[in-house]
């Protein structure tokens, strides 16, 4: 399989598009579409349906309603309720962009170095953006070339398609965020 190649600049356009919404916050919607995080009582998880009714306002108190206004897609439905999924909680940052966290490996406090989610609701013929903020290993091999794996159902029922390495402007590097480490917790990343 051949390796994919970036185009020349694209990590200065993503270091770009990244002091954007640092400096221009207004424009960023914070709509959380996905939220696995058990509760305080100690009880069952919640995820959060961005298509449910009422949604769009009372369940997102950080949500940018003057941003929301200017959006063109539904929002996609994320879900990792099935056995190796670690997707911890999706935002919609803009209209076709979203920040992933991950849940941390199993026995780290620290490390997440996979992931694996469902998306569903995708409009044909539309790019959309994922920035897996937790993954904080030094390097990676999306650097080197390598691109995430993908099961499509629709492909695999119509074509027989099965998992393929897709995607396009493939970019790992640090982000803005920082993590607090838990004390006892050791950072080698």
């Amino acid at each position: 399989e051949e390796l994919y190649q970036p185009r020349p600049g694209l990590k200065l356009e993503v270091i770009k598009h990244q002091l954007q919404r640092l400096t221009h916050p207004e424009e960023v919607l914070n709509q959380v579409v996905y939220d696995d995080i058990p509760r305080s009582n100690g009880g069952l998880f919640t995820s959060i349906d961005p298509y449910s009714q009422g949604h769009m306002h009372s369940n997102n108190p950080h949500l940018n309603l003057k941003a929301a206004a200017h959006c063109t897609t539904p929002p996609l439905r994320f879900s990792s309720h099935f056995e190796s999924g670690n997707l911890k909680r999706a935002i919609r940052v803009y209209d076709t962009e979203y920040d992933l966290i991950l849940n941390t490996d199993v026995n780290s406090a620290v490390h997440a170095q996979w992931f694996y989610y469902s998306v569903e609701h995708a409009q044909p013929g539309v790019t959309y953006r994922f920035n897996i903020i937790n993954m904080e290993k030094p390097h990676s091999q999306f650097n080197e070339g390598q691109r995430p794996l993908i099961f499509s159902e629709k492909e695999f029922t119509s074509r027989g398609v099965g998992w393929i390495r897709t995607g396009h402007d493939i970019v790992y590097l640090r982000n803005s965020y920082t993590r607090r480490v838990r004390r006892g917790a050791h950072n080698d990343c």
